[in-house]
């Protein structure tokens, strides 16, 4: 399953893997990532966000360091499901002009970009 969302890019930083010991005493090895960091607005509220995604997509990484902070994108996330966890995974995002952050709040993006789409007249030329 896939989502989207508008944030304001904050930056990306790669994150080293490594290992801990848990309660139980066992050894839990985890791999590095890369954690993207951006504001969300919900309800009027911004909230700073950080995801994280694998090292292998060194792509994604690349696309996110030519971005200037605080610039607005539409963000795509693979929606994964755990045993009791569901986890949101950057896969790529949209950065435009075009983005008005004030307008697409992730509180009403959908009835935006649906009126705008319904509006749109489209030429069988």
């Amino acid at each position: 399953m896939e989502c989207k969302g508008v944030v304001i890019f904050k930056g990306i930083e790669k994150k080293s893997g490594g290992n801990f010991t848990n309660e139980k005493g066992q050894t839990i090895t985890f791999d590095g990532s890369y954690v993207v960091k951006f504001d969300e607005t919900i309800n009027g509220k911004i909230d700073e966000r950080k995801l994280k995604f694998p090292r292998s997509n060194v792509y994604l990484y690349r696309e996110f360091k030519k971005l200037k902070p605080y610039t607005p994108i539409y963000l795509y996330c693979d929606v994964e499901f755990g045993f009791n966890t569901i986890k949101l995974v950057p896969i790529h995002f949209e950065a435009s002009k075009d983005v008005d952050i004030g307008k697409y709040t992730n509180d009403n993006i959908d009835d935006e970009i649906g009126e705008t789409t319904e509006n749109m007249e489209i030429d069988d030329e």
